[in-house]
């Protein structure tokens, strides 16, 4: 037997917080035994203390001689990469929207709209892809822009096709949807409704907060109360049954210093949601991540814990067991733009300067392949500072955009403990208690 290369130990007054990140086990144990696991042999932990070795064990902090957990990772990471019969496609049906968030980082385009060409190609692009039998799966997600902003004439049409295809084809189909929510009316839900999609929303905090945020474009019209009527409306008539993932929305809430002093009247407002159907996730906004301190940790650890006790499944933070750190580093994966050209990130604002490649007439993508090398020949946690990282299995490195943008291997500046903007004590600490206390609400 041999310890872990991927255990964390952080001494408190009364006993050790314990966390294996290879597989994202915590154990609680005496400082006593602590003590003899990091100075003398495993043998003499187990001699001393058998019910603690075994613990450690059970939850990977001891592993057999002969298991490679880093060759395990990087198996798993190529796999992920190259051999995924899961294919995700993300749409932009449009590069404009409605409202005027100020923290957006999206370049929105007026007036652009896909076009039917693109739409027939895209609809070929997927048949490409079936009639080649690459695929068991097809994950398309709506983005924007507002994808909702051209409905009838653009995103239902092609819904249709494309759910028609997947179905003869005996290839499962998943649709999603990253909207602002605003334009979901009965109608909408209604044609809907036969695609099981699912959702991700998003709230500014309370009404007074989000529709100080999230305003119309024209005349600064609030719509916070059009949110709710949506979420609503999805809850009562969206079946989870035929779903891939059990909660249907995703309610994130973006907030900054004040908005978590007004979770009570969140989940006020969200009462009437089927608990079963809804996740919530919160998410600083990313210009205020400096402006952290205690106050505002012990405040996140609160709200968590009123979701939890409300009856919501909640999360946050950007950590968790993966095998490749975004979605870009899949082969299987790509994003078409409304006038036809094609990234591998969304995380930046589409433009023609960083097109990765273009979709045909035929359906073909034609990509860069000098882009897609840089992008995918390795794995961006190849470099000496991840392959050492106790949080590698967590993190698995920055991501591939971050690194073509600061150069490979360069990743001082990128690496997702800076992200955090705490200790990696104080967020596993939270992460504990909060996974600890919400176990007492199931």
């Amino acid at each position: 037997m041999k310890k872990s290369n991927y255990n964390v130990f952080f001494p408190k007054s009364n006993c050790v917080l314990s966390y294996n990140t290879f597989t994202d086990n915590y154990v609680l144990v005496s400082h006593e035994v602590y003590n003899t696991f990091e100075k003398e042999d495993i043998e003499t932990l187990s001699s001393k203390f058998p019910s603690a070795f075994e613990s450690f064990k059970q939850s990977g902090f001891i592993i057999d001689d002969e298991r490679d957990e880093l060759g395990t990772i990087r198996l798993a990471n190529r796999k992920q990469t190259f051999a995924s019969r899961n294919y995700f496609l993300m749409i932009y049906p449009t590069q404009d929207c409605n409202l005027k968030c100020w923290y957006c980082y999206e370049n929105h385009v007026q007036n652009t709209c896909i076009s039917e060409e693109v739409i027939n190609a895209t609809i070929k692009h997927i048949v490409n892809k079936i009639e080649s039998k690459e695929i068991d799966s097809l994950h398309l997600t709506f983005f924007g822009g507002e994808p909702l902003l051209f409905f009838d004439t653009t995103v239902y049409p092609l819904l249709k096709q494309v759910n028609e295809l997947c179905k003869i084809s005996g290839i499962s189909f998943y649709p999603f949807f990253v909207t602002n929510g605003s334009l979901i009316t009965e109608e909408v839900v209604m044609k809907l409704k036969p695609f099981n999609p699912i959702f991700q929303i998003t709230l500014d905090g309370n009404r007074q907060k989000h529709d100080k945020v999230r305003i119309g474009k024209s005349n600064n019209y609030p719509t916070f109360d059009k949110i709710i009527s949506a979420l609503q409306l999805i809850s009562d008539n969206i079946s989870s049954k035929y779903s891939y993932v059990p909660r249907i929305i995703t309610v994130r809430i973006n907030y900054d210093n004040q908005t978590l002093k007004y979770t009570d009247e969140i989940i006020d407002a969200l009462s009437n949601l089927d608990r079963s159907k809804v996740s919530i996730h919160l998410e600083r906004v990313w210009q205020t991540k400096n402006s952290v301190n205690e106050e505002q940790r012990q405040q996140l650890k609160q709200t968590i814990l009123k979701f939890s006790n409300a009856g919501f499944k909640v999360g946050h933070g950007i950590f968790g067991l993966r095998s490749v750190s975004c979605p870009a580093e899949e082969y299987n994966y790509a994003v078409i733009n409304y006038n036809g050209l094609v990234y591998k990130c969304n995380g930046r604002n589409l433009t023609p300067n960083t097109a990765e490649g273009k979709l045909l007439p035929d359906g073909t993508i034609k990509w860069n392949e000098i882009d897609l090398i840089k992008r995918l020949s390795k794995p961006t946690f190849e470099n000496e500072r991840c392959i050492n990282c106790v949080m590698l299995p967590q993190c698995m490195g920055p991501c591939s955009q971050k690194q073509i943008e600061k150069g490979w291997g360069n990743i001082n500046e990128i690496c997702s403990l800076n992200i955090i903007d705490t200790s990696l004590e104080d967020y596993l600490t939270l992460d504990f208690e909060v996974r600890y206390t919400l176990q007492q609400f199931q």
